[in-house]
């Protein structure tokens, strides 16, 4: 209460910051509604890129692991210097002597998801300016694009990236158990 207020100053100074605040609290909800329209969805998306992403590295560590038990070899995946996809596709090559696939097109996909990966996790998916490459992938992919953001370009997973992610790895799963044939 300030100095010399009545209570029905008081009152009536309370009625007026009640509608200051409401006002307040209505332009900041509709700008937390603008933001969370705009901010969750690619959030979401990330998170689960990252989840089926690592949840795919684990599937193919684990058929390393599976390899190393049922060969009885001393050496594991995670003996190698190499880590991720990466690690587990040396492993069956060079250690299990098994063909990997990975000169295929979903290989090759699965790398640049990879890179993808790395700049949602290491850069919070700005993109380097170096790589223009990387650019162009976006350019033509109908699920990842680049968007302009505080001077530079940032990495946004669009609807589809998640199904994108699965049909690549299924389709690397196709040409590896297509290489363990021949």
């Amino acid at each position: 209460m300030a100095l010399c207020e009545t209570p029905r100053e008081w009152v009536a100074r309370q009625e007026t910051q009640q509608g200051l605040w409401s006002m307040y609290a209505d332009s900041v909800e509709a700008l937390a509604e603008a933001h969370a329209a705009a901010f969750l969805p690619d959030l979401q998306r990330r998170s689960a890129l990252l989840t089926l992403y690592a949840t795919l590295e684990v599937e193919l560590d684990g058929l390393c692991h599976s390899i190393q038990a049922s060969r009885h070899l001393s050496l594991g995946a995670g003996d190698l210097r190499s880590r991720g996809m990466e690690r587990s596709a040396l492993y069956l090559e060079k250690v299990a002597g098994l063909p990997t696939a990975r000169e295929g097109p979903a290989w090759l996909e699965l790398t640049r998801l990879r890179e993808l990966r790395n700049l949602l996790i290491h850069a919070d998916g700005r993109l380097p300016e170096h790589k223009p490459d990387l650019g162009r992938y976006l350019a033509a992919s109908p699920c990842f694009r680049a968007e302009a953001q505080k001077g530079r370009a940032q990495l946004r997973l669009g609807p589809g990236c998640l199904r994108h992610l699965l049909d690549v790895w299924a389709r690397y799963v196709q040409d590896l158990d297509g290489a363990l044939d021949t």
